[in-house]
């Protein structure tokens, strides 16, 4: 019995040995088939990314290249190919590089690797950053008795002070002189000599946009403002035809898919109301502003707001009705919450005659002489401009809002394909 007995301990044993010996005979075949194809995958994800960050040093040193290139790699450790595509709008841009590296066990015989990357432009500075700009080189841009800005103002120009005394809380930069009777304050320091800045060629920044992403319209329209409820970013936008006021268009500033730019191919007559969100609208003409002004529905000087308007017309702003007619829901005093940008004209304003109050929380960027008061210091509006301080906050501003300085290509996206491990071969 005890014979037997050893010979089926010993057979068992063995068996069970054998299997043991057999299983981590097979693991150790898939750790080393997992390592290799981790060390594939690598390769190939590692070829895309070489393949991406070649493309990019193409792209920074020349911003307008667009096409492919298909590049071998044979280095020690990075060996096969990387095929990249650049899409280049101007605008917007995308970078695809996709890797190949060959490998007996994948499907087709190699493995692919993608890598995307998305970008937009952005200015060296934008606009935003001024109270007041202007673009004007005259001598002749005047300011009255009474007008308070508080943030920097810049012209390339120089300034002309009316009697009586204007106060400037921000630095004062412009490129030629101060003339005139007036006795300022300046509480942030004196004047400083700068040169001057130009404006864009035109608003292909927002007119660009608002045609992949945005709204555009034809012929002249009217634009108010509904806030919608008590709640925070549901207001409406509406748009009728200038002439029939017939409706041409309704939506939600919020609404999925709107970029937030609004372009015109004709005059805009803003109406007035609450602005909830954050939008820009562009003109190819002029645009006037009614019915009292515009508002946000969070005021920036009491608190915390997410609202922003911006108003860019490729020639004038003018607070009226019309190029002949004031409107008297803006008299005798009118505030505007927006950042207002007239490219090759001014800002100014219609009024019946006497002395009324103008309040901008924002900006106000002028490419020419505008007129808010009249010549003789007493027709038109005393100046309040308060500049929005949430602009420093480049995500603040309003947008596709005019900038200068050499136009530069941010990354706003990068995004890398992946591979699941392990790899049982």
């Amino acid at each position: 019995m005890i014979g037997k007995a050893g010979i089926v301990y010993v057979v068992g044993f063995t068996m069970i040995l054998g299997s043991i010996g057999r299983n981590l005979n097979r693991y150790s075949i898939e750790t080393e088939g997992n390592m290799a194809a981790y060390c594939d995958g690598a390769q190939s994800h590692n070829l895309a990314v070489a393949g991406a960050n070649m493309a990019l040093t193409r792209f920074y040193n020349n911003k307008t290249w667009t096409g492919s290139i298909n590049q071998d790699f044979t280095l020690p450790g990075l060996s096969g190919e990387a095929a990249v595509t650049l899409s280049n709008a101007g605008y917007t841009a995308v970078l695809q590089s996709v890797s190949s590296y060959d490998t007996w066990w994948a499907p087709g015989g190699s493995l692919h690797d993608t890598v995307r990357v998305f970008f937009s432009t952005v200015d060296t500075s934008s606009f935003a950053i001024y109270a007041w700009f202007t673009a004007f080189s005259g001598n002749d841009q005047f300011w009255y008795g009474g007008d308070t800005v508080w943030g920097t103002i810049r012209s390339n120009g120089g300034l002309h002070m009316g009697a009586g005394t204007e106060v400037f809380d921000g630095r004062v930069m412009l490129a030629k002189n101060i003339t005139g009777p007036g006795k300022q304050i300046y509480l942030q320091g004196p004047p400083v000599k700068t040169v001057g800045v130009p404006l864009p060629a035109d608003l292909s920044c927002i007119s660009s946009a608002a045609a992949s992403g945005g709204k555009v319209y034809a012929g002249n329209v009217t634009v108010s403002f509904d806030p919608g409820t008590g709640a925070n970013n549901d207001g409406t936008v509406i748009v009728r035809d200038a002439t029939t006021n017939a409706l041409v268009d309704s939506f939600l500033v919020t609404a999925g898919g709107f970029n937030g730019a609004v372009w015109v191919n004709g005059d805009v007559h803003v109406l007035g109301g609450t602005v909830d969100g954050r939008l820009s609208i562009g003109s190819s003409q002029d645009i006037y502003i009614q019915n009292g002004g515009i508002r946000y529905e969070q005021d920036p000087l009491l608190g915390v707001s997410n609202d922003v308007l911006g108003l860019l017309a490729q020639n004038n702003i003018s607070i009226a009705k019309n190029t002949g007619s004031y409107d008297p829901a803006n008299w005798p005093s009118v505030r505007i919450d927006a950042a207002l940008f007239a490219l090759n004209g001014g800002f100014s304003a219609k009024v019946p005659g006497g002395t009324g109050l103008l309040t901008v929380v924002g900006t106000v960027i002028e490419g020419s002489k505008g007129d808010i008061m009249g010549a003789n210091g007493k027709d038109g509006y005393v100046k309040r401009y308060h500049w929005d301080e949430r602009f420093a906050d480049p995500s603040q501003r309003p947008p596709f809002f005019p900038g200068f300085g050499p136009r530069t290509f941010k990354i706003t996206n990068w995004w890398e394909s992946g591979r699941r491990q392990p790899i049982n071969l």
